[in-house]
């Protein structure tokens, strides 16, 4: 029955439909002792022996031509579904790779945070052979720089953060990602900020951090985490220093001056 529902599917979605089955070998063969089987399954790998004594001549070929035809069958089928499967192999294999480099780095923490995740949420259908739609962020810490309005333009100065929780999102056949968490920021003074960070793309991820300055003042700076390891790509300089300068720019219109 579950083969006859796969077959009813279209051509596209016929190898997800098999893949779902045990189908089992239906050639009639002979053993090494002379013996004719019939079926092998997974259950039975050395077939099922045919008693021919207990057959007659008619059920004995009538078993054998039914063998041979649901062999010829499902060999057609398998002739048919190979490039398809071998098409899905091969996206596979490029998503996984897009996954492991362009998306932003984990932590061993985070590797079984949601390896865990993976585990309690099963993933169903060909979801189980792709990567993770969702990625948890779980007390990440990275070094970054802060930018405040100043009387005389902008200031800068160092930051040792932590993502304390986020997640990120991919999009687009993994060809994307999108993030957010709630993060934590230390100064050069050691004064603790807190604020919202957002992944912007994948060489830059800003956000902003509000804190109490020496006199009491509530302060917003712009929180930048330049990715290190994309910059050591010289075709990667460029286009994170200008995704960092419009990110800026665009941020710091919107602060108040120190």
């Amino acid at each position: 029955m579950g083969l006859a529902r796969a077959l009813q599917r279209p051509r596209s979605e016929l190898a997800a439909g098999l893949s779902e089955l045990d189908i089992n070998q239906f050639r009639p063969v002979t053993n090494m002792d002379g013996t004719l089987i019939i079926l092998q399954s997974n259950r039975i790998p050395l077939g099922v022996a045919l008693d021919s004594t207990k057959l007659s001549a008619d059920q004995f070929e009538a078993i054998c031509w039914s063998g041979w035809s649901l062999h010829r069958l499902l060999a057609n089928i398998n002739f048919e579904t190979i490039p398809g499967a071998l098409a899905r192999i091969e996206a596979q294999e490029r998503r996984w790779e897009r996954y492991r480099t362009q998306g932003p780095m984990q932590l061993p923490h985070e590797m079984v945070l949601n390896r865990f995740k993976r585990f309690v949420v099963k993933p169903k259908g060909s979801s189980r052979f792709n990567p993770p739609h969702l990625d948890l962020v779980a007390i990440h810490p990275f070094a970054g720089v802060e930018l405040m309005r100043a009387d005389d333009g902008v200031a800068y100065s160092g930051s040792v953060a932590a993502e304390l929780a986020g997640a990120t999102w991919w999009i687009n056949d993994w060809k994307q990602h999108i993030g957010a968490s709630w993060v934590l920021a230390y100064d050069t003074d050691g004064r603790t900020g807190y604020g919202a960070l957002v992944r912007l793309g994948g060489y830059v991820t800003a956000g902003v951090v509000n804190r109490d300055d020496a006199e009491g003042k509530s302060r917003t700076s712009l929180l930048i985490n330049l990715d290190a390891l994309r910059l050591l790509k010289p075709d990667a300089v460029p286009q994170a220093v200008r995704q960092a300068q419009s990110i800026a720019g665009e941020v710091l219109d919107r602060l108040p001056p120190r």
